[in-house]
């Protein structure tokens, strides 16, 4: 494998918040490699969307759409989109769905795959897991294989009763 190519940007959507008086922009956005393996070229891009505002959420969903994932290479985004696959809330998920990519976890994964979210302290003694927003989306070729969720069983806690985070992990195996 060879990486050909690198990109990022930050997100022109932003939310800006007051702390101390003071205006604070939080700055979100992605990264993308393209990469070259057995004489195949294709993209993969990592984000991490708004949680605090939809509409500045929806806004870089649609950043995404527009500008790295307009190509035409096999293309797999994976990441905390703070959209609901469930259809509540934010329409991000349904976007990314309507501009034609696919969903790993509905096609290949097993039970509701929830990934979010624990007790902030991580002690929760039960998993509190009860929605899905982190996601592996495929488009232009890819096939997935298997997925599943990582962190979010009780014999994936520290020795100390910790979760391992606040939210649980989902991974892919994937052919091209």
């Amino acid at each position: 494998m060879n990486v050909i190519q690198r990109q990022e940007a930050n997100f022109e959507a932003r939310v800006t918040i007051r702390v101390g008086g003071q205006a604070l922009t939080i700055i979100q956005g992605w990264a993308s490699i393209d990469v070259s393996a057995n004489g195949r070229i294709f993209r993969v891009i990592c984000t991490h969307l708004e949680p605090t505002s939809p509409a500045v959420q929806v806004a870089q969903g649609n950043e995404l759409i527009a500008s790295p994932a307009n190509t035409n290479l096999p293309l797999i985004i994976i990441g905390d989109f703070n959209s609901n696959a469930s259809g509540t809330g934010t329409p991000t998920y349904g976007n990314f769905i309507n501009a034609g990519f696919r969903d790993v976890w509905v096609e290949v994964g097993k039970g509701q795959g929830f990934t979010c979210c624990q007790g902030s302290d991580l002690l929760n003694a039960v998993s509190s897991l009860n929605r899905r927003i982190d996601f592996i989306l495929l488009k232009n070729g890819w096939n997935p294989i298997v997925a599943d969720v990582v962190g979010e069983e009780q014999h994936d806690r520290t020795s100390t009763a910790l979760w391992p985070s606040d939210y649980a992990g989902v991974f892919a195996s994937l052919q091209l």
